[in-house]
């Protein structure tokens, strides 16, 4: 397959294949011719209203359905309440999550406390004549 007998491969791409060797510009031309015949198929796909149109000719009752809501983004139906599904955490959850929450106070009240006694200045008194 010869880059001068696939017309649809721009110009730059058929000057870059000059430089390949006989093997693999073999192998990109395919790859192209494919990727061309994927566009043809792409332009025949089917117009969404006149499909519709056509399910509508075919099952009239479509339309005689009630028109449901649109889905929330989290994907509960949006009038569910937001806790309904949900189940309190078992006891050992909340034990933990007690346990994690008054061990990051303590750490927090040690480090206020070590910054505090940090900063406090030091002072050294020496009595008469010494050092």
């Amino acid at each position: 397959m010869s880059s001068d007998r696939s017309p649809d491969i721009p110009p730059p791409l058929r000057d870059r294949l000059r430089d390949e060797a006989a093997e693999e510009r073999a192998a990109l031309e395919a790859v192209w011719q494919r990727l061309g015949a994927m566009d043809r198929l792409q332009d025949d796909t089917p117009d969404p209203q006149t499909e519709w149109n056509a399910l509508r000719a075919r099952r009239p009752d479509i339309d005689s359905e009630t028109e449901a809501p649109a889905p929330s983004p989290n994907g509960r139906p949006p009038d569910a309440e937001p806790s309904s599904d949900r189940r309190p955490a078992p006891p050992d959850r909340r034990r933990r999550r007690r346990w994690i929450w008054t061990a990051a106070a303590a750490l927090l009240a040690l480090v206020l406390i070590g910054g505090w006694l940090w900063r406090r200045p030091v002072t050294v008194s020496a009595g008469a004549g010494q050092q």
